[in-house]
Parts: C-alpha cells; structure tokens; sequence
C-alpha cells in the first residue's frame, strides 16, 4: 500500500504489459473495457461473468473468464447502520505479527464507522 504501491501503478501505465512478446502500453486496452452490459437499475453492482468458449475439457484446460463489474450510474445508495461486536483471540497462538495484523485490522474497522453505527 501507500507511496510504493502508487510508483508501481505509475510505473505499469508508463511501461505497459507484455503480449506476445511485444510491450502494450494500457491505452490500447481501453475499447476492450467498454463492455455490453446493462447498467444496473435496482442493485448497486451488477455482476457478469463469461467464459471464452461454452465448453471446457474434463482433463482441464486453461481457461479464460471475463468479469465485469459494473456500478450503477449517480450517487451511492447509503449503506445500512451496522452493529458490529469484534473479538480478539490473545492466546499464545496470537503473539507477535499475528497480533500486531488483528489490531491493524481492528482500527481499520473502526476508522470505517460511520454515524449511526455501534460498536462494542
């Protein structure tokens, strides 16, 4: 996360990806990305899934799926109050980087609380 995450981001727009042996900058993808799918009207997310062909071999193959999410247009609906109980495991099992992760994660959840929610 943060800066470095950022640079390597900055980095694939500027580089590009590798295509049969030729770099690609990102651009050249970008009529790709504009799919066929309805935008959704009742959901916030509508999601599409396809697969590249209608079959795939028992033995297994390598196949491609295509997903598509797509966001309905306008503002976000507002999400529903939330009533969250957390639970830490400190037992022995939990000493060191396991911790120092769950309490990372714990003030994560509680940096995105809003109004209205509870927490206990």
């Amino acid at each position: 996360g943060g800066r470095g995450a950022q640079a390597r981001l900055e980095d694939l727009l500027d580089r590009g990806v590798m295509v049969g042996g030729e770099n690609v900058r990102l651009e050249a993808f970008d009529e790709l990305g504009r799919l066929p799918y309805p935008v959704p009207a009742r959901e916030a997310v509508g999601l599409h899934a396809e697969l590249e062909r209608g079959r795939v071999l028992s033995e297994g193959e390598r196949v491609h799926l295509q997903i598509a999410l797509m966001a309905r247009r306008g503002e976000a609906p507002p999400r529903p109050r939330m009533d969250v109980r957390l639970v830490l495991d400190r037992s022995g099992s939990m000493i060191g980087e396991k911790w120092s992760h769950a309490i990372a994660a714990a003030r994560q959840l509680v940096d995105r609380l809003e109004p209205g929610d509870t927490f206990g």
